[in-house]
């Protein structure tokens, strides 16, 4: 946004591009696609480790910058799969949210990680049971079986969360292995706005 989009309230005035210090009680922006303007006033100029922060009603305020936000991974629509033996789960998922962390000298870390998938089992097959496995870095470092319990042609859900260590640049992922000796269902759909989330503690 240049500065000739920022308005004092009067219809035509605009600031020239070489100001360099703006001394008002209230200032306003005006939004280029919608004409609507933002009120722009602060109650304080807050501190070296705070950031400012939309309120989501045109004002703003200073936050800390100390909170970690988890990474959101959502299934955008539903997506049917087949699963013959094993599916790499994460790799369905989008990027919802883009997490805030804090990673100052970081070596070794712990994460949360939290799912929450939503799944039907179709054609009223028998459902297998099978067995969420946690990788980080291709090993796996979590495994539990799931499904003990799951209805043909209704939706069931996985929940569960885990905590792990890991280390810059370790790439985690998630992979469903089917029990080949239980159940025949192999259509599997994974249901629109089933999530999962990775949060630094």
């Amino acid at each position: 946004m240049s500065l000739n989009h920022l308005v004092n309230g009067l219809s035509n005035f605009k600031l020239p591009l070489h100001a360099k210090e703006i001394t008002t009680d209230d200032l306003h922006i005006k939004l280029g696609d919608t004409g609507e303007y933002v009120n722009f006033k602060l109650p304080n100029v807050g501190n070296n480790t705070q950031v400012l922060k939309s309120n989501g009603n045109g004002t703003f305020g200073w936050i800390d910058n100390d909170t970690n936000i988890s990474t959101v991974f959502v299934m955008a629509n539903s997506s049917d799969i087949v699963f013959e033996s094993k599916i790499i789960l994460s790799s369905y998922f989008e990027i919802q949210r883009r997490g805030n962390f804090i990673l100052n000298n970081f070596i070794q870390k712990k994460v949360l990680i939290s799912l929450n998938i939503i799944y039907m089992w179709l054609n009223d097959e028998t459902p297998p049971d099978f067995t969420l496995q946690v990788l980080v870095n291709n090993v796996i470092v979590y495994s539990n079986v799931e499904g003990l319990s799951d209805y043909p042609s209704k939706a069931n859900k996985l929940n569960d969360q885990i905590m792990l260590d890991i280390d810059n640049d370790d790439v985690i992922t998630f992979q469903l292995v089917k029990d080949n000796y239980s159940g025949s269902a192999t259509n599997y759909r994974v249901m629109k706005n089933s999530f999962y989330s990775i949060e630094l503690l």
